[in-house]
């Protein structure tokens, strides 16, 4: 009995040493590849421009390593309880400190956590799954299309990714040191600071530790070590916010918001397509409409409306939240603030390892095999290094996965569990190998109409969600160029994005900012004109005019459209210092006075 417990440790070990060098060596190969990635996406405006979300972070650790440490500027709200979770801007700003705004170097940072997550996703694999598996799951990790390109962005994903990968890992492990389970519950305390979306799978991993450690006394030791360091990271944040922010909340205020997006009672998805401007500001101040100022007093008004929309319609919302599964298993990169396949026109290295024809690549093949993978888990045939930890991970990749069609699907919302996908696709793939160089016949046929049902399904150009607007790529891509002082260029692209959404206001007024730059006050006046007829609430297209129409000498009219301006935002002092420029020129006092009736 000794000796076969030697012997089966002798070998462990020894796998354990081949797989270790090999996730090494991968490693070394999802920096190249990621670095590769990184010089060609230099030549994209975005690349030291973020957009949206990622324009936020750097902002905000920007801020902290100005000296910012407990968000108490307008970064940050001035102090209101934190918006979106810190944990991934707090990380940055340590690089923001080092470096400054030298954008290659802080890029640097998505290509060592993407190396990172290769390593371990070549660990968990090699662990649950042997040697051969683990290896296939590293090369799928090291050239996976979606990793990397998220691994490129300033997006809380990549990180978050990385960390949840080395808490996984950690959490299937034989040894039932309470060490271990501290360090797990410090891990997977980090991951609840960069985003709390992990928090829902508590259960999940207190069942997890439960079945697979000794006596109840033990049990109970080595819980407690979890929760212990999983509050360690978190009660930082929660502090913070309840003595700057005045409010006792855990780690942020969005989660109601993007719950009634994807529980809307009418359509989510149009809600899903709304980007940061007017629209956005109308959704988010819906609870001040009803006088609820406290930010989580808005989240939980938000939650109550979709709780409300939700009951009111219990057939509805399921038909709702089965096709956001089946989004979630579809091959497609649904985009949140940007589109993964536009990022193609920038870098060769993506666009060979992210693409779509009939399938999907590479979701669409990844996630039949995964399927196919986690069904042989829960089987008594086939072998596994560790099948309870392999039924561990299936479990949570299902549970992780219900957790985000719960809210709403998008391609950077699912990333977090491909790595463990890739680790079930891998031992797919050298299940079939093997059961056909062995001729298992019986086995090959289930399998491979199981992997051809499964692909399918996942390819359903039904289910290939397209939250792009018209000419949104273009607008973006104008607005980095417009901010750089590059009209020229930026004149290009707005003029592309006009083709395709000519009712875009923004671009309109933008590109009457140009004209006048361009000392074409008639030409920018044509532009106004129009963003105000689409918008006749749009403030900063009526300052603009009356800017343009001074410049033409039509005083009067200038007057008139800067006071619309004022009506519409009162405390914005732009249209009363152009208002005051032009007071020489009024040839009656009354034209500083707004006309009864007036306005566009």
């Amino acid at each position: 009995m000794s000796r076969d417990r030697h012997n089966r440790r002798g070998k462990s070990s020894r796998t354990t040493l081949s797989v270790g060098r090999a996730a090494v060596v991968l490693g070394l190969v999802a920096f190249l590849v990621r670095l590769i990635y990184i010089i060609e996406l230099s030549k994209c405006p975005f690349f030291d421009h973020p957009v949206i979300d990622a324009e936020t972070y750097l902002s905000q650790a920007a801020a902290i390593a100005e000296g910012d440490i407990w968000g108490k500027g307008p970064d940050f709200i001035n102090g209101a309880p934190y918006w979106q979770p810190p944990g991934y801007q707090y990380f940055l700003s340590i690089f923001v400190y080092i470096f400054g705004l030298r954008f290659f170097p802080l890029h640097l940072i998505g290509v060592l956590t993407g190396t990172g997550t290769t390593i371990m996703t070549t660990l968990i694999g090699g662990r649950v799954f042997g040697r051969r598996a683990g290896i296939l799951a590293g090369i799928f990790a090291a050239f996976c299309g979606p990793l990397i390109f998220f691994d490129g962005e300033f997006l809380v994903v990549g990180l978050y990714t990385f960390v949840l990968t080395i808490f996984l890992f950690l959490s299937i492990r034989n040894r039932d040191s309470w060490i271990r389970w501290f360090l797990a519950g410090v891990i997977f305390g980090f991951a609840i600071v960069i985003l709390p979306t992990v928090l829902t799978t508590a259960p999940l991993i207190i069942a997890w530790a439960l079945v697979r450690n000794g006596s109840n006394k033990k049990r109970v030791a080595l819980i407690a070590a979890l929760v212990v360091g999983a509050i360690l990271p978190v009660a930082p944040v929660t502090i913070r916010n309840t003595f700057v922010g005045k409010e006792p909340v855990l780690v942020s205020t969005n989660a109601g918001l993007n719950f009634y997006i994807g529980n809307h009672p009418e359509d989510s998805f149009d809600l899903q397509r709304i980007r940061p401007g007017k629209d956005w500001d109308r959704l988010v101040g819906l609870p001040e409409q009803k006088g609820i100022v406290s930010p989580s007093g808005r989240s939980s008004w938000f939650f109550r409306q979709a709780l409300t929309s939700i009951a009111n319609d219990p057939p509805g919302w399921l038909l709702l939240k089965l096709k956001g599964v089946a989004i979630f298993l579809n091959g497609h990169e649904v985009m949140r603030n940007q589109d993964p396949y536009f990022f193609r026109r920038y870098s060769r290295l993506l666009s060979a390892v992210l693409w779509e024809k009939l399938i999907s690549f590479p979701m669409g093949l990844i996630f039949p095999l995964a399927i196919l993978g986690i069904t042989l888990a829960f089987k008594k045939s086939p072998q596994f290094e560790d099948r309870s930890a392999a039924r561990f991970l299936a479990i949570f990749i299902m549970w992780y996965g219900a957790t985000v069609a719960l809210f709403f699907v998008t391609s950077r919302y699912r990333l977090p569990v491909i790595p463990a996908a890739l680790c079930f696709a891998a031992y797919a793939a050298v299940w079939l190998k093997d059961n056909i160089s062995n001729r298992q016949w019986n086995s090959i046929g289930w399998s491979a109409g199981l992997l051809i049902t499964a692909t399918i399904f996942c390819n359903m150009p039904a289910f290939r969600v397209d939250l792009y607007a018209p000419g949104e790529n273009e607008f973006m891509i104008a607005r980095s160029l417009y901010d750089k002082g590059n009209y020229s260029l930026a004149r290009m692209e707005y003029l592309e994005c006009l083709k395709k959404s000519p009712e875009n206001t923004i671009a309109l007024n933008d590109l009457g900012n140009i004209a006048l730059f361009d000392n074409n006050p008639a030409e920018a006046l044509e532009w106004y004109d129009k963003a105000v007829k689409l918008d006749p609430l749009y403030e900063d297209a009526y300052s603009n005019r009356g800017v343009a129409l001074s410049k033409l000498g039509r005083y009067a009219e200038a007057a008139e459209s800067l006071w619309k301006a004022i009506e519409l935002a009162p405390e914005w002092d732009m249209p009363r210092k152009n208002l005051q420029n032009i007071a020489p020129f009024l040839k009656e006092a009354e034209d500083l006075r707004p006309k009864t009736g007036s306005g566009n």
